[in-house]
């Protein structure tokens, strides 16, 4: 019985990973890069399924980066496997203001370009545009805008026609009378962007408890010592569960959570972690409070601690990210830590960063406060406890009309990056991504931040 169920689960997450040949008017919200493929991966919503679907490179994109020399020039990297061709181009030297003669360094992965490694080219020789994510520049190259509408029509993407409102054009016109002819242009570009539907995105928050042998001390989550003993999910279907693993020592207590709160009871905590990836399946959006550094990176470690195989855990960790593969995560302590969406977005209600300090100033919500440690917890003290932290971090997104995840949505339009990037990083790189997707349009070579700098 348990083999059957582990097979739905594994050809669930196989279907949501295929490569999508048609697709109604669906929102771009992210893009990645698939490893064993070598191809960028793009995300799009849809809406009306509220489901995400993935498309994966078909042109033929590789990574690259420039350099000034000319290919006879660069001997270090001459005959080298992961080097594919140096072809030369002309690109618009914005610091010379004249056209200049480049070679592309065409390689087969992005950490051939950028990697850690000293054979990584960035490390061996002046290069430009090689710390540029791949699948960033990816969708500079398609001048793909996240945040906006797409439709897939045997496996092409196509742009429709976007529309501004007749009831915003009227009002635009008066301004665009008495505004200067050579700015209208782009006025109307940015109302185009401003002025599209902003849909209801289907998400579920998670937050998980792990046993601690020591109290207050926090487990380490690439490690993944401990057991995990409960993991809660709140979801924007209403949806509210809570997993917990059952243990001889720990009594069950007496509930005192509202009635469509659902638990689950394990014996096995291999089979709790099943469960709850089976649950994240059901949700193109997922939300956490410290996710990149703890909840999602604990449950990936542990799960492949207890023999869960990489291919079927729907978490993949980067260098200081974990990301859904099906989906989005947003991890929400990054995004309250942007001291721009504290300031001007939330008028400065918190100045605490946690968890307890963001939904007090917020939401006037706080935490459940206990005595002791959370190992020692009744099951239903602990469930109580876990599923009042999913709570609130799911209503961090919600109040107000679901504020937060507009403002994401709209920023990353005008950002040019992903959604989960623009969670995660501050104002300076997004107005950067911004720049660097109008080099594109200009077929500008984009200068280093240290050209700019001697450039005054």
């Amino acid at each position: 019985m348990l083999k059957s169920v582990d097979d739905q689960y594994n050809k669930r997450l196989e279907g949501l990973l295929e490569h999508t040949v048609n697709l109604p008017p669906s929102i771009l919200v992210s893009s990645t890069y698939e490893g064993i493929k070598k191809v960028a991966v793009l995300k799009f919503y849809d809406p009306v399924r509220q489901t995400i679907h993935l498309w994966y490179d078909n042109s033929g994109h590789k990574p690259y980066c420039y350099s000034k020399l000319p290919p006879d020039q660069l001997r270090e990297l001459q005959g080298r496997n992961d080097i594919i061709d140096f072809k030369i181009e002309e690109k618009y030297d914005l610091l010379q203001d004249k056209n200049i003669d480049v070679t592309r360094i065409i390689a087969t992965d992005p950490l051939a370009i950028g990697g850690p490694s000293d054979q990584s080219v960035r490390n061996l020789i002046p290069v430009w545009e090689a710390d540029i994510k791949y699948y960033e520049n990816y969708i500079y190259d398609k001048g793909l805008i996240t945040g906006l509408t797409y439709e897939i029509n045997d496996s092409k993407i196509i742009s429709p026609d976007r529309v501004i409102p007749t009831n915003v054009l009227e009002n635009l016109d008066k301004w665009l009378n008495k505004s200067d002819k050579k700015f209208q242009s782009s006025i109307l570009d940015w109302m185009k962007l401003f002025s599209q539907q902003l849909p209801e995105l289907k998400r579920s928050s998670i937050d998980i408890e792990v046993y601690s042998s020591k109290e207050n001390r926090i487990p380490d989550a690439r490690e993944a010592e401990f057991q995990i003993i409960s993991v809660a999910m709140v979801g924007s279907d209403g949806t509210k569960n809570v997993h917990l693993l059952l243990r001889d020592d720990i009594r069950d207590g007496e509930r005192s959570l509202p009635n469509e709160v659902n638990l689950f009871y394990y014996e096995k905590e291999k089979n709790l972690i099943r469960e709850v990836f089976s649950r994240m399946l059901d949700y193109p959006f997922i939300l956490s409070f410290n996710g990149d550094d703890f909840d999602l990176n604990y449950l990936y470690n542990r799960a492949r601690r207890l023999g869960i195989e990489n291919i079927n855990i729907p978490i993949s960790l980067g260098r200081d990210t974990a990301s859904i593969k099906h989906g989005v995560h947003v991890d929400l302590y990054k995004t309250f830590a942007n001291r721009s969406l504290q300031i001007y977005a939330f008028g400065g209600k918190y100045t605490d960063h946690s968890l307890n300090g963001v939904s007090q100033g917020l939401l006037g919500q706080s935490k459940v406060s206990f005595e002791g440690s959370i190992t020692e917890l009744s099951l239903h003290e602990l469930a109580k406890y876990n599923y009042h932290d999913a709570l609130i971090t799911f209503n961090l997104t919600a109040f107000d009309n679901d504020l937060l995840m507009k403002i994401l949505t709209v920023v990353s339009r005008v950002a040019k990056m992903p959604i989960d990037d623009i969670a995660r990083l501050g104002v300076s790189q997004w107005i950067r991504s911004m720049m660097y997707f109008e080099h594109r349009k200009l077929n500008a070579l984009i200068p280093k931040k240290a050209e700019l700098e001697n450039k005054g």
